[in-house]
């Protein structure tokens, strides 16, 4: 160094600095693409999570729209199965082609649509086409007898069985691809901190939405388990009641948890799980022990249907559905907004590393 001239060695001292920080540059770049890349395969994930979900809502739709219709015996209540029906089999189609890079995973839709379609076959238009037979003029002991036999049960209980093994496997998948995203994101440098926090929120707030949605599976589970009872009588059918209204308790009170933060959500979270404890009081519980008589000689069938028929719990569960729906497009919104955000954070990171490549 010492036989250089005073020039270069001028020179040397600017560039060396401008080389280190080229290098910075380029290694920053590499980590904000691993972390785009691994965010970008964790909202896939969430996805499919979100549409395996959205499959055993719908199919749910289906089993409680059937019951429905074979305790009322009025084509309205056909509705939901009908709707379900459609519905279920385009997003198993639709979730085919997002999950196509893993062909263990389309196999498994494969087996479920296979099962459902088995259901409806065996067990579902069967059953609407004995209560289209029965119509108003004779007894339910045929209906009852039928769906006594749980048939209907095996058909749902491997399909809720595949249906897991689908989203555990996804799980899977999502912890591993959140390991990465954490792993990615612990590397990525203090000027990265803003772009981090805003995908921070939009991953809270696409988990409150997945946690809005189970809320609302449990409430169907309960309805689905509630009309399974008051048509087959036994205490297994209550199963899917029981479970659904322990579960429905919990989650939105873990959901309520996570979002304290805002207390116009809170507050609707507060409105739906009061119009679902009316909902017991008022609708299910009674109609449970009404059940309960028939089968200890105290009540007539017809009794339970004429209760079904009143269409007292229809008002509950509208105005459940309208407030978690309206809870669901306030978090939405926010979504749209983070990303906004997400996205002005990552330019703004990027146009500072254009900055230090260039210099």
């Amino acid at each position: 160094m010492e036989n250089l001239k005073t020039k270069t060695k001028v020179l040397l001292g600017f560039a060396i600095p401008v080389v280190f920080l080229i290098g910075l540059g380029i290694i920053s770049l590499t980590n904000l693409n691993k972390v785009a890349e691994t965010a970008k395969w964790v909202d896939h994930t969430k996805l499919v999570l979100k549409s395996a979900s959205g499959i055993v809502a719908s199919a749910v739709n289906m089993e409680t729209g059937m019951r429905g219709y074979l305790l009322a015996g009025k084509e309205e209540f056909l509705a939901p199965y009908k709707q379900g029906q459609e519905i279920t089999y385009t997003e198993i189609e639709r979730l085919k082609e997002t999950v196509s890079d893993n062909p263990g995973q389309v196999a498994r839709l494969g087996e479920i649509e296979q099962v459902l379609r088995d259901w409806q076959a065996d067990v579902t238009e069967p059953a609407i086409a004995l209560r289209r037979q029965i119509g108003d003029a004779k007894t339910m002991n045929d209906m009852a007898k039928l769906v006594g036999e749980a048939r209907g049960k095996a058909f749902f209980d491997k399909f809720r069985g595949q249906i897991q093994t689908f989203i555990d496997r996804e799980a899977e998948l999502l912890t591993k691809r959140e390991a990465e995203y954490a792993a990615a994101d612990q590397a990525v440098q203090d000027a990265f901190d803003n772009t981090v926090r805003t995908v921070n929120w939009v991953i809270h707030t696409y988990k409150v939405l997945g946690m809005s949605s189970n809320i609302l599976a449990h409430a169907v589970n309960m309805e689905t388990g509630m009309r399974g009872f008051l048509l087959g009588g036994e205490d297994e059918f209550l199963e899917p009641y029981n479970n659904g209204m322990d579960a429905f308790f919990k989650d939105i009170k873990a959901l309520r948890e996570t979002v304290s933060d805002n207390p116009p959500q809170v507050q609707r979270l507060k409105d739906a799980e009061k119009l679902i404890a009316d909902w017991i009081d008022q609708v299910t519980e009674p109609a449970i022990q009404l059940r309960r008589d028939v089968a200890a000689g105290r009540a007539a069938m017809n009794a339970v249907v004429s209760f079904v028929q009143a269409k007292k719990g229809k008002t509950f569960f509208d105005a459940f559905r309208f407030k978690m729906a309206e809870f669901d497009l306030i978090e939405s919104e926010l979504v749209a907004t983070r990303v906004a955000d997400a996205e002005a954070a990552e330019k703004i990171v990027t146009d500072n590393l254009g900055v230090m490549r260039d210099n």
